[in-house]
């Protein structure tokens, strides 16, 4: 018999004050969530770990959702982002937020918002994670086929190689230690582009992904535990997606002030 974590969903509207709808926006906030509770049940010799099932809302009596975000990949934040020079493959650069000593701590990830879009409308998950889990959000951009489609057809088909590399684009989490402070951790293959005014009073801060060969999406996106494990809700299911029109996150990080 292995050991699963799970939490409870009793969290207070006032901890979602500052997390604010964008392509991709974190920020820290004070954690009300209860404690954790542990419960024994047999899925194999694999440990798994647990969140609450989640809660889906799909809304299919409307024409396709509109976009309003922009861009391909970018990310919202409160305060600035800082590079690093503790790298390794497979994402070689890494960004820390540069977070004042009276400032918003970045603890770990506690609440991931999940708006996938479909052809027939639009779902919004939510997921919420015990102390301890360490999640990381794992993220795949997905490249069209051709570099320059001469077409509508053309320009919504999708290279299906980009979703099958081992190693994600993209990596995030909170509680890295920084100067003495927890941080946001951002590892990603390439270097971002330069800081852009989002012209936002609560994340005044966006960075973008930078331009590629071809256009580009978030073709799949993962959560793993500290151990690089794959999480998963109540049910069983796993907390991963691909293969869908586009995503977009919110997520809130536990301030451990």
């Amino acid at each position: 018999m292995k050991k699963h974590t799970e939490v409870t969903n009793n969290t207070s509207r006032r901890n979602f004050t500052k997390t604010i709808a964008a392509a991709l926006v974190v920020a820290p906030f004070a954690s009300t969530l209860a404690k954790t509770k542990s419960n024994q049940r047999r899925r194999g010799a694999t440990k798994r770990t647990l969140c609450p099932a989640p809660i889906l809302s799909i809304r299919t009596d409307h024409i396709p959702p509109t976009d309003g975000s922009g861009g391909s990949f970018q990310l919202g934040l409160p305060h600035k982002l800082k590079q690093i020079t503790d790298t390794a493959p497979p994402r070689p650069k890494n960004y820390v937020t540069d977070v004042p000593s009276d400032a918003e701590q970045y603890g770990e990830l506690r609440i991931l918002q999940v708006i996938t879009e479909v052809r027939e409308g639009f779902g919004v998950v939510e997921y919420q994670f015990g102390a301890g889990t360490d999640p990381r959000l794992l993220i795949w951009l997905q490249r069209t086929q051709k570099a320059n489609p001469q077409n509508e057809k053309e320009e919504n088909q999708f290279d299906p190689a980009d979703l099958q590399l081992t190693d994600s684009h993209i990596l995030i989490k909170g509680g890295y230690p920084y100067n003495s402070r927890q941080s946001l951790l951002l590892q990603i293959d390439r270097e971002l582009m330069g800081r852009e005014a989002s012209n936002k009073k609560d994340r005044p801060h966006k960075y973008r992904y930078p331009n590629l060969d071809k256009n580009f999406h978030i073709g799949r996106w993962q959560v793993v535990d500290k151990n690089g494990n794959q999480i998963y809700d109540q049910n069983g299911n796993e907390i991963r997606a691909s293969g869908d029109e586009g995503y977009r996150f919110l997520m809130a990080f536990l301030d451990p002030r």
